[in-house]
């Protein structure tokens, strides 16, 4: 058994949700007895394979419950629960609210998927919002940046838009970090809606984004959220980003982060 193997066999549950699993065929996937799958599964992820089963189930009929194509009853069904009591009750226990109360909701909740062969093994639901964010002036500087050395040149530009007193001036009012691609090349772009006359000018057209909120304004933390979004949190949702010269848009206020990224 590795790491790509465990990949496998969640791409096999994800792709059966609907149905009865078959325990055998994910124990043929990673070549191990099922009785030992399961015990491995559960040291690596903190729980059995049927929690994890039954939570991406939830999740996933918690986002057709927010789109609103199909009735409670038909998600229910679909998702392997004899009446819609048992599915209201396992959702209340997981969601702190009954299915026909989603739609209040503004805040969207999900279970993502693990990625082993990435050691991205996230056991808890993950909240995001779906926000329209209207056309955005910003003016700041921008910095030509590598895949390889992303972190530690962004850790310098701040260290340099600070000794320039930039960094200050930014921070007066909502700043933001852009993530874009011009000419096949990436940049990094800091700055805010208020009017600096010699620094760039950047035109951010409006469009929808997923959110994530509250994440606070260090970098790591930053980083490691963002791994999260791309990887493991978006693959994991209906939700599916806009492709081809999109900005990230990284949105700060006072010690706290919003990650967003644009999505059709």
């Amino acid at each position: 058994m590795n790491k790509v193997q465990l990949d496998e066999m969640i791409d096999y549950i994800e792709n059966h949700l609907t149905e009865p699993i078959n325990y055998n065929k994910l124990a043929q996937i990673v070549g191990l007895p099922p009785y030992i799958l399961q015990r491995i599964f559960q040291f690596l992820t903190n729980m059995s394979i049927n929690e994890y089963v039954k939570k991406r189930r939830l999740s996933k009929a918690y986002e057709e419950l927010k789109e609103g194509k199909f009735s409670i009853t038909e998600i229910a069904l679909a998702y392997g629960y004899a009446s819609n009591s048992s599915f209201c009750r396992t959702f209340k226990k997981y969601f702190k609210s009954l299915p026909k109360e989603v739609k209040k909701h503004n805040e969207r909740i999900a279970f993502p998927k693990p990625i082993f062969s990435e050691n991205l093994l996230i056991n808890y639901f993950f909240r995001y919002r779906i926000e329209n964010i209207n056309t955005l002036h910003l003016y700041g500087k921008k910095l030509e940046i590598s895949e390889e050395y992303y972190s530690s040149q962004i850790y310098e530009f701040y260290n340099e838009l600070k000794k320039q007193g930039f960094l200050k001036a930014f921070k007066k009012t909502t700043w933001y970090g852009i993530t874009l691609i011009e000419n096949e090349k990436e940049y990094y772009f800091v700055g805010s809606t208020q009017f600096f006359p010699k620094l760039e000018q950047l035109k951010i057209q409006k469009s929808k984004y997923l959110i994530l909120d509250n994440i606070r304004n260090n970098q790591n933390d930053i980083v490691n959220a963002e791994i999260k979004m791309h990887k493991s949190f978006i693959p994991s949702t209906n939700v599916r980003p806009k492709e081809n010269n999109i900005y990230e848009i990284e949105i700060y206020k006072q010690d706290k982060c919003r990650i967003g990224v644009p999505i059709f």
